[in-house]
């Protein structure tokens, strides 16, 4: 069992929504469990059974309460308590009695038939239903009927349901009946299944009912709920699932979730409108037999089902404070005098997983008319009967339990009496534990906030997902549809490490596939997206294209996407942080030295032939720069340093320590490696920069060493000074020898980045008794609260079910390590000794006055998430702590408090309790990667973010990958053209289709998309609104893409086979990131974009417009919970114009934009009621023409001919 109490209010709205099992016991031997039910004011659930044995259990230990007998020849069908009263229903009566268990009265008439439902109705009213065609109002008061209500359906009301309107009846035909609460008459009819009905439960103003079809001469399950608005009698969306249902049951907490619930014993826990393969099933622990009840506590926090075995389960919510009801009074118990026992021994005759009653039983509750000696006589009674048989008909006897053989039933319907198994001689194998005997390893529950969400996607895409349901912050996600974006968790946590953000936001080069530019380009969209998705398409695309990708395996198959494969993803990201590190480094290091080398010769006073001596750079792209390499630098030096042999002294070159990148600067810590020569003592020194930290864990051996605890601090130092042996070449030896590696630690990192390494079982074993250890919180903390003992600290029973006050000096503080609960420190003190190697420092640890001891702190964590074992696929989170210096500030984004902890699911993001970022449960959560950083590192680096994107990017006509052959369809701006504040901008894009969608067809008859097809940006165009040349395009590219084209869709994008490759095209064929710089920097330059489905267009484009820059036409045009309108039919509607007679041009659907764009501003300038009207006209000749364009009304104008704008 997980507990999560310990995490802090913020996770608790996520938690709460999670459950685990509980408790698993027999009620009153092997008579099945008929009707369970939460009391509506104590901590009480009631149970009764086929024996008509009415029994209630206290408080989360499921402790019995009370006992006795509500019948003694029926079995209970329905249990209510009011009160201090419980009404138990019975096939013909009412009784009532006390809760202790006294016997009131038990009221029998003849309206009183086939009963099957009670529902109380205030102040002191009851309706009771059944197999009968009339509702009786009851008066439990004085004990008499008040009316009786025929219902039209003359089938019978099995269930009934308050709503806020109207009292729902169910019949078991299919239909629910809505009538007027007053009158009880009939206001409308619900056809919810046309076989019967199983379950129905109301929500507000909203029914989910489930049940059967009647298909193929038989009722078949119907595998999907019925939803409908009972404000207008409509249905809504069904539900689809995975199990069969037979109970349903709304749990309300914060938002409305759906239990479902299988007689196989099977549940899950829905979100509204989600589809069921995407929630976890739970399995509850059953002893052999099915499901027959089940019950939500008013709390939401206990489930209880009951079994035909005779058994009780329960379920818990993840909540600090487990209760039944939020409003309790005081619980009566039995009186002592009379006893209540439970046995589960085995007697040879009943399964061995059965109870049976034992001889203390109270029969003084038992009237004298009836007697005690029916009590312990095993009379059974089958429940379901003629015509209540609509869902036991189709059960078989390999189903669901087995069949009792002496049930009187016509169609074949199920007693809840199991028949009883074969006794075999080992009766020592036999368990009564029922989590035993399905599934020795209990159930893996994964919070609901750390699973993976799969992106819904439907006949709109996935423009129709709503995303900000899930972002719980101010920050923003990433997108999952796109291929290798397992590294979001990372790019996440890169994101917020400031110093690192500023310098990247600040980066551009000339090259095409630079991860630096791109992680540049990404960066300003999480910070300008204000809590809105964003995709790393464009870093994930320059991110293949680069060869050490593939040749470390970095990038992911289509196979390994879609299906998870067997990628050990902990392994992967961390290979791709190492990777990314030293890219980053790589790139910013030619950057900084083709600046250093452009500088030093505009200061140098001698000719340009010192180019003969400066060595050549080449990038990965292939353009050849004349550069400077560190070594050349570094022999320019003197020994003294600073100036240049060789040149006048005024001149010199920063040196080769302020060279360092970023990324050094932050991640880097010199050492020096001595390799030794076992045989001949040779020793060779090389010096190096690493910027990662591999944990190496000890080995465990023997007995008892596992639950030695080594501080996690040893761990992290025993990595910096590791030591260890290899084979080298021995210059002296003239061989390969065996040589030790020595280390020694010139300088700490500002940032220490650990990668945790699980390799191995050893590791693993390792972490987990390290864990173990580390946990020191009192268990008190993971119980949850119960009512306080009346004896209080004079209690002297060790087994109290009560809660008991801690001294008043009593603090958790004073216990070792209580803040936390893993083996993970949130901080640590490291100090470099002048030998060159790393200690850790704690109280006890002595150091110099002079010292510098190195102050660290946790700043993020990274996990790999293991749903494979629970049928989903493992992924990827990262938890990051904002503000506090070293990470992203919070006066950046409004509502993230300083060090306040985020989980990042990839657009997923809730606040959360900093201990979920060190607690790990290898299980399902393992640690991957944690970064630990000085304290105020931000403050050491006052890195402000200069825009490098300039206008120049809008005046150059040179293509960068090949010069045009043909004319150029735009005319450059001109300086006086430069876009300023406000100006309009008409924009269009068109895309090709990289990968195709990846579907399934279900079994009934409908699509499901998996994958969406992957779209990529084939031609880009912006047109002038003003000015002589208005209308006339200054930017019209073509992309070149490096990547398969499936599909150009030409009959859409205009673009035609070859437009797009550079040995073939006549098109002005630039490159992507050519073509976002000038988007961005008109974006920059706050222009407001006019055009047709912007939102898709910028999705593509992977750009994130403000909302105030953007008017899109389809919106203009459209009237709420109606149809998107074509720009086509818009164009021709209001403008008479033919667009896009053959082939789609982006030239020409950017022109008719803006016009629409001026129809648009003067059909409003008569106001809106005037432009409703226009747009109703609109709607009204779209349907009469079925949307399709009548020619013969068409007035022709040819945008081509006539490109100017009015």
């Amino acid at each position: 069992m997980n507990d999560y109490s310990c995490y802090g209010q913020e996770c608790e709205d996520y938690v709460r929504h999670e459950f685990f099992p509980a408790k698993s016991f027999p009620f009153h031997g092997n008579h099945g469990v008929t009707a369970v039910a939460f009391d509506d004011k104590e901590e009480l659930l009631w149970a009764g059974n086929q024996k008509g044995i009415v029994s209630s259990f206290y408080g989360i230990n499921s402790d019995i309460s009370a006992s006795f007998p509500a019948h003694k020849l029926s079995e209970i069908r329905h249990l209510l308590t009011h009160d201090e009263q419980v009404f138990a229903l019975t096939y013909d009566s009412v009784s009532c009695s006390s809760k202790p268990g006294q016997l009131l009265y038990r009221y029998k008439s003849p309206s009183l038939s086939n009963l099957q439902c009670a529902l109380f109705s205030p102040p002191n009213h009851l309706y009771l239903g059944g197999l009968q065609s009339d509702i009786v109002e009851f008066d439990f008061e004085a004990s008499k009927e008040l009316r009786k209500v025929e219902i039209c359906n003359n089938i019978g009301n099995v269930i009934l349901r308050f709503s806020n309107s109207f009292l729902c009846s169910g019949s078991s035909d299919g239909k629910v009946s809505l009538l007027d609460p007053g009158s009880l008459s009939l206001v409308h009819s619900l056809e919810a299944h046309n076989g019967s009905l199983s379950d129905f439960d109301v929500c507000g103003n909203q029914l989910v009912t489930c049940g059967f079809s009647f298909r193929n001469g038989q009722h078949m399950i119907d595998r999907h709920l019925m939803i409908f608005d009972l404000r207008y009698f409509k249905a809504m969306a069904p539900m689809k699932i995975l199990i069969d249902p037979m109970f349903v049951r709304f749990v309300q907490i914060y938002s409305k979730q759906i239990c479902v619930v299988s007689q196989t014993g099977q549940f899950q826990v829905l979100e509204q409108g989600s589809a069921g393969f995407q929630s976890l099933i739970y399995d509850v622990p059953m002893s052999g037999g099915h499901l027959t009840s089940c019950a939500v506590s008013a709390s939401n926090h206990v489930l209880a089902f009951g079994e035909s075995t005779g058994y009780l389960h329960t379920f818990f919510a993840n909540h600090e404070s487990l209760v039944f009801n939020h409003f309790l009074a005081d619980t009566q118990f039995m009186a002592d005098d009379h006893p209540f026992t439970l046995s589960s021994a085995y007697d040879g005759q009943l399964p061995a997983a059965a109870t049976y009653y034992s001889d203390a039983v109270p029969t003084s509750v038992w009237t004298p008319q009836e007697g005690g000696d029916h009590l312990t006589q095993p009379i059974y009674h089958n429940l379901v009967e003629d015509g209540f048989a609509f869902y036991h008909s189709t059960m078989q006897p390999h189903d669901i339990g087995a069949f009792y053989e002496g049930a009187n039933s016509t169609e074949g319907g199920c007693a809840f009496t199991a028949v009883q198994p074969e006794i075999k001689s080992n009766i020592s194998a036999i368990t009564n534990d029922p989590f035993k005997q399905t599934d020795p390893s209990p159930p893996l529950l994964i919070p609901k906030f750390y699973r993976k969400v799969e992106i819904k996607y439907s006949k709109y895409g996935i423009d129709s997902f709503d995303f900000r349901s899930y972002n719980r912050s101010s920050f923003s996600g990433l997108e999952t549809h796109i291929p290798n974006a397992y590294c979001n968790a990372m790019i996440q946590v890169l994101y917020f490490v400031e110093p690192l953000r500023n310098t990247l936001m600040s980066h551009l080069c000339e090259r095409e596939f630079c991860l630096s530019c791109e992680l540049d380009f990404l960066f300003h969209m999480l910070q300008q997206g204000s809590t809105q998705t964003c995709q790393a398409t464009n870093f994930l695309r320059a991110f293949r294209m680069i060869p050490q990708v593939s040749a470390l395996g970095l990038a992911l198959s289509e196979s390994d996407e879609v299906f998870g494969g067997s990628v050990d993803l902990s392994r992967l990201i961390q290979s791709w942080n190492r990777f990314i590190l030293q890219q980053i480094d790589s790139e910013l290091s030619s950057q900084k030295l083709l600046g250093l080398e452009s500088e030093l010769l505009s200061s140098l006073s001698f000719g340009s032939d010192i180019l003969d001596h400066c060595p050549i750079i080449k990038t990965s792209d292939d353009n050849i720069y004349p550069g400077i390499v560190d070594q050349s630098i570094e022999c320019c030096f003197n020994e003294s340093g600073g100036n240049l042999k060789g040149f006048p002294d005024d001149t010199s070159l920063p040196s080769p320590a302020e060279n360092r990148t970023i990324v050094k600067q932050l991640f880097g810590y010199d050492v020096t490696l001595i390799l030794s020569c076992r045989v001949c003592g040779e020793s060779v020194e090389r010096k190096a920069s690493l910027l990662i930290v591999d944990l190496i864990y000890p080995k465990l051996s023997g007995q008892g060493k596992e639950s030695r605890k080594v501080p996690f601090a040893k761990i992290v130092v025993s990595s910096l000074n590791n030591e260890h042996k290899m084979r080298s070449w021995c210059s002296s030896c003239k061989k390969y020898q065996v040589h030790y590696q020595h280390k020694t630690i010139n300088s700490l990192p500002n940032i220490l980045s650990l990668h945790c390494q699980l390799e191995s079982s050893s590791d693993f074993s390792f972490w987990k008794s390290q864990e173990q250890n580390g946990s020191k919180l009192n268990s008190d903390l993971c119980t949850p609260a119960t009512k306080l003992c009346h004896y209080g600290s004079a209690c002297m029973r060790t087994d109290c079910r009560f809660r008991h006050e801690k001294p008043k000096n009593y603090s958790l503080a004073n216990s070792e390590d209580a803040s936390r609960s893993s083996w993970v420190p949130f901080d640590l003190k490291l100090l470099r000794n002048p030998d060159g190697k790393v200690q850790t420092v704690n109280g006890d640890t002595k150091t110099d006055e002079n010292s510098d001891v190195e102050h660290y702190e946790l700043i993020a964590s990274v996990a790999c998430i293991r749903e494979g074992k629970t049928g989903g696929k493992d992924h990827l989170v990262s938890h990051v702590m904002a503000g506090k210096g070293q990470m992203g500030s919070s006066k950046r984004r409004g509502g993230a408090a300083s060090g306040q902890w985020f989980l990042f699911n990839d657009f997923a993001i809730s606040p959360i309790d900093r201990n979920l970022a060190v607690n790990f449960d290898l299980e399902w959560k393992i640690p991957c990667i944690l970064y630990f950083a000085k304290r105020d590192v931000s403050q050491n680096y006052n890195i402000e973010v200069c825009n490098p994107i300039t206008s120049d990017v809008l005046f150059s006509t040179m293509s960068p990958v090949s010069p045009p052959i043909g004319d150029m369809t735009f005319v450059p701006l001109e300086l006086s053209e430069l876009p300023q504040e406000g100006d309009i901008v008409g924009l269009d894009a068109e895309f090709v289709k990289l990968n195709p969608e990846t579907s399934e067809m279900n079994s009934d008859g409908t699509k499901s998309t998996i994958k969406p097809s992957q779209m990529s940006v084939a031609r880009v165009t912006c047109i002038r609104e003003k000015g002589l040349l208005s209308g006339v395009p200054f930017i019209d590219d073509y992309i070149c893409t490096h990547e398969q084209v499936v599909d150009y869709l030409t009959e859409f994008s205009g673009i035609q086979p070859g437009d797009l490759d550079p040995a073939l095209s006549s098109k002005y064929l630039t490159t992507l990131k050519s073509t976002y710089l000038k988007l961005q920097h008109l974006i920059n330059a706050k222009v407001v974009f006019v055009g047709h489905g912007l939102k898709k267009d910028f999705r593509v484009l992977n750009l994130v417009v403000p909302p105030e820059q953007v008017v899109d036409t389809v919106e203009l045009f459209h009237l709420p919970k109606r149809r998107m309108i074509s720009l086509k039919f818009l164009a021709w509607y209001f403008l008479g114009l033919k667009i896009q007679s053959q082939i789609h041009d982006s030239i020409e659907d950017s022109r008719a934009a803006i016009h629409l764009y001026y129809k648009y501003q003067e059909l409003s300038a008569d106001g809106p009621e005037s432009l409703n009207v226009q747009l109703e006209k609109l709607y009204e000749t779209g349907q009469m023409l079925k949307w399709h364009i009548d020619e013969q009304q068409l007035r022709v104008v040819d945008l081509n001919l006539d490109s100017s704008l009015p």
